[in-house]
């Protein structure tokens, strides 16, 4: 149990733009890892020769083929229901009990308990350096640490662990995989991997310590700590696996990364190259951001301290842009203690269309502090292409609005595959003026849904959206400008919004262009370097950017740009797809798809004094005519920073100023 949500939970932030709707939205964890493959057997799933790489076709590599589906997909419902309907109670039980220090405590234990199953595997895969890093660790955790309960070996020595196993140790010596097999709480999905966890139960003392000491009222001593292993699992199982489309898939292919990238001990290899000092060699050099250029009609914003480096590499900050109170110190997530703020946002649902699952969306009132004009505020958050109403960055965005003293509701970005089989009643979304329409319909139902329980009265209403969200509240403007939005809107602000689609489709597959000529070893040598410097950046957030090139910046960029629109294929249609952004478009008839930007509603954007845009100039999703465009239609309603490519200042405090300046909700 324990080992199969430690694994679950690194195998998610390994592969979960393979498998997440977030994209920009933002819950971008990573593009990770794909090693492990034995390039020498044949696998499943793999592109002919030549053929296009994407992330898609990625999943597929590492998961392998399904022959055994049936059986798979029943006992992964097995696990499903055991999560859902004991782990998920259990979890907020023991959550609320045992503070989150404590349970990061227990958590180290179990894992410097396991040292014997790391030491054999890193013996027999002929890695005597592991083994003794690994030694090293179990002496100092044990003495130091109090048994393990505190890592004094990494945090104080600088000796990280390699979280070997024998499933990754038969990887090395070159034995196929198999067939896939999902059993219930066995965290492997190969018949070799299996074999290999089977085995470490042999190598782990807490195997045997119920025999020895049975705690004699019915449970054994190993089963008394699954509620801790469930607290540190439970979270992504949710964020990531429960979230998707397709739960089974989510779960194999993240298993089967975890699993692939422990045979290369990527993550262990990159810490002990930080250790050496040698991080930051891939990213370019800070750069000078340009000057206000001459004649703008916009306003114009610089960054303090902020340091470009390049467009691609830059964008990745966004991820540093999550609430404020997002990692409560003494409580859990799932704690009824916690004091996060997403536990003080509702989740709540609006029946649109009888025969379709109700819409979702999220509601935070306005603070008890706030000012009477300020309290009747309701902000409505549009997250980016496929983004969630949960997502880190609609969270944080909600928490900016809400501090400054006005409610916010966070909505799934239209092209996420629940919001189409809801509040687009299940239609593919690309014709944005219909969208658009649709749109507005549910944002009226939520409005008179609040209006109804008491939570809003007489709401003056803003919308703020970013990337393609923001594109979706330029659409709101033409609709307001024709008095056809259904409500009144006192500002709608787009963020980073695209102006010309085809530019945008052109940019992202020119950021793709590169991998599509790799071969298989080409990409399986790329990600096994990529990963960790993305993986550990993720977690540790040093000198705001990850220690990657902008070649390999811009291919990860590209791929969540993109990763939402073959599930929502997939689920609207039933169809499995691997569409990319042009083959998408390509569905709509041109008549509509023309409509897809923002140069086809220009009267509106000149003419609607409430609709506002802050933008980026050196976005790679803008050329110069999409600027010059902005900048005459929109003027001094249009403030432009003079770096953060896309979305990625949105963590500064000069574009949250800037955000509330324009929502009205502070002085500028």
């Amino acid at each position: 149990m324990k080992k199969t949500l430690k694994t679950l939970v690194t195998g998610l932030m390994a592969i979960s733009c393979l498998i997440t709707q977030n994209a920009n939205g933002v819950t971008w964890t990573f593009t990770l890892e794909t090693s492990g493959v034995n390039l020498a057997e044949p696998h499943e799933g793999v592109p002919a020769e030549n053929a296009k790489w994407s992330a898609l076709q990625l999943g597929r590599e590492i998961a392998g083929e399904d022959d055994w589906r049936g059986f798979n997909r029943a006992m992964f419902a097995i696990q499903e229901a055991a999560m859902d309907y004991v782990a998920t109670p259990l979890d907020h039980v023991y959550c609320s009990l045992v503070p989150k220090p404590l349970i990061r405590s227990i958590d180290n234990a179990i894992n410097n308990s396991e040292y014997p199953i790391r030491l054999v595997a890193t013996l027999l895969r002929g890695e005597g350096g592991c083994a003794w890093d690994e030694t090293k660790r179990f002496a100092a955790n044990t003495v130091l640490g109090l048994g393990g309960l505190f890592d004094p070996a990494r945090d104080w020595f600088g000796i990280f662990s390699t979280d070997a196993s024998l499933s990754g140790t038969f990887a090395t010596w070159g034995i196929p995989r198999g067939p896939s097999l999902v059993l219930p709480f066995v965290p492997r999905v190969h018949v070799r991997d299996c074999a290999g966890y089977i085995l470490d139960q042999g190598l782990d003392p807490k195997t045997y310590v119920n025999f020895f000491f049975p705690t004699g009222i019915g449970i054994g001593w190993t089963a008394a700590l699954w509620p801790n292993d469930l607290a540190m699992a439970i979270a992504p199982w949710n964020a990531n696996v429960k979230s998707s489309a397709d739960p089974y898939e989510a779960y194999r292919r993240a298993i089967a990364a975890k699993t692939l990238l422990d045979e290369k001990l990527a993550v262990y290899h990159y810490m002990n190259e930080l250790a050496a000092n040698e991080e930051g060699a891939r990213r370019p050099p800070v750069c000078r951001p340009p000057s206000r250029p001459a004649g703008l009609k916009g306003r114009w914003r610089d960054l303090a301290g902020y340091g470009p480096r390049a467009p691609a590499i830059d964008s990745l900050r966004v991820r540093l842009f999550a609430p404020a109170r997002d990692n409560d110190s003494w409580w859990m997530r799932s704690s009824i203690f916690n004091g996060d703020f997403a536990k003080d946002v509702a989740t709540r649902t609006v029946a649109l269309d009888p025969g379709r699952p109700d819409a979702r969306y999220g509601f935070v009132p306005a603070p008890a502090h706030a000012v009477p004009q300020q309290c009747r505020r309701l902000v409505f958050v549009i997250p980016g292409i496929g983004g969630e109403f949960d997502s880190a960055s609609a969270l944080a965005m909600a928490e900016l609005v809400h501090d400054a003293g006005a409610s916010a509701v966070t909505i799934d970005n239209p092209f996420n595959w629940r919001y189409a089989k809801s509040a687009n009643h299940g239609i593919l979304p690309g014709n944005l003026p219909e969208d658009a329409r649709r749109l507005a319909a549910f944002m009226r139902a939520v409005i008179d849904d609040l209006s109804r329980d008491g939570l809003v009265d007489d709401a003056e209403v803003s919308v703020v959206g970013w990337s393609m969200g923001g594109l979706f509240v330029s659409h709101l403007a033409e609709l307001e400008s024709r008095g056809e939005l259904g409500f009144t809107a006192d500002t709608l602000l787009a963020v980073n919004p695209p102006v010309d689609f085809n530019y945008v489709i052109s940019a992202v597959e020119s950021f793709i262009d590169p991998a599509k000529s790799w071969s298989r070893e080409q990409m399986l040598e790329k990600f096994v370097d990529v990963t960790p410097r993305l993986l550990v950046w993720d977690k540790l957030k040093f000198d705001s950017t990850p220690d990657v090139s902008e070649e390999d910046a811009r291919f990860t960029v590209a791929t969540f740009l993109v990763a939402a629109i073959p599930e929502l294929v997939t689920c609207v249609t039933g169809e499995e797809s691997a569409d990319s952004p042009r083959d998408y478009l390509a569905r709509f008839p041109k008549d509509s798809a023309r409509h897809v930007g923002m140069k086809t509603i220009e009267g509106a954007l000149r003419a609607n004094a409430h609709v506002s845009v802050i933008h980026t100039w050196d976005d790679f999703l803008l050329n110069d005519g999409d600027r010059d465009f902005l900048d005459n239609a929109l003027g001094d309603r249009i403030t432009w920073f003079s770096a953060g490519a896309h979305c990625g200042m949105f963590h500064t405090p000069e574009f949250k100023r800037e955000v509330l300046a324009r929502l009205k909700l502070s002085a500028e």
